[in-house]
């Protein structure tokens, strides 16, 4: 259990097995959100203030949602 009344964040929050493309997550301080599943073939989801984009397992955009 977590509980933060007030925090400044000045890099990423990340899982400790974050990498790009793989299983993960990473909260970048710029705003974005990227999240990889950890199932095979399960693709990945990439969130900012302007747009989702959705990549299947052979990283192939399949869904862009927003500003294109």
């Amino acid at each position: 259990k977590l509980t933060v009344d007030f925090a400044r964040v000045t890099g990423d929050i990340r899982s400790d097995n974050f990498h790009s493309g793989s299983p993960g997550w990473r909260l970048s301080r710029n705003g974005s959100l990227e999240i990889n599943s950890g199932r095979p073939g399960a693709g990945r989801l990439f969130f900012n203030g302007e747009r989702i984009d959705v990549y299947d397992d052979n990283n192939v955009l399949r869904v862009r949602l927003g500003r294109l």
